[in-house]
């Protein structure tokens, strides 16, 4: 995709940080509408929760769970849902506790009905699914 992802990094708070990642949510292509809200929990903890729709009506919501330590982020919670247009899911990483066999235990990617091993997606890795499931489905 080529874009500068947010990373962890010295100097980030809780504000900028929720700034940032909206600023990038909005820099995917193939998005009609974002719906971003945050709060501030405490001085650096936080949350935001976003809703996406895609040109063919399909929808990501995303919900992140944040802490700034030491001027790093640090993900406690984290969900990425992708449905279609029919309100089905068609995959949700997620770091639920709960699925503890899973060598990749807490984090885990639901696609369908399958849960499988992951790690913690990069807002690039999510966008190219989405784009690639959109364009297959045309």
């Amino acid at each position: 995709m080529g874009r500068k992802t947010i990373s962890p990094c010295r100097c980030m708070s809780i504000t900028l940080y929720f700034r940032l990642t909206e600023s990038e949510l909005l820099s995917f292509p193939l998005i009609v509408s974002l719906d971003f809200h945050s709060e501030i929990i405490d001085t650096d903890f936080g949350y935001f929760k976003a809703k996406i729709i895609f040109q063919d009506n399909s929808k990501l919501f995303l919900f992140e769970l944040v802490e700034i330590l030491n001027e790093k982020r640090q993900i406690e919670k984290y969900r990425y849902h992708y449905q279609g247009a029919n309100e089905k899911m068609i995959f949700r990483w997620d770091n639920a506790p709960h699925f503890q066999k899973i060598k990749s235990f807490p984090h885990h990617i639901h696609i369908g009905n399958k849960v499988k091993e992951s790690v913690h997606p990069s807002w690039d890795e999510i966008f190219l699914q989405v784009i690639n499931h959109i364009e297959k489905e045309k």
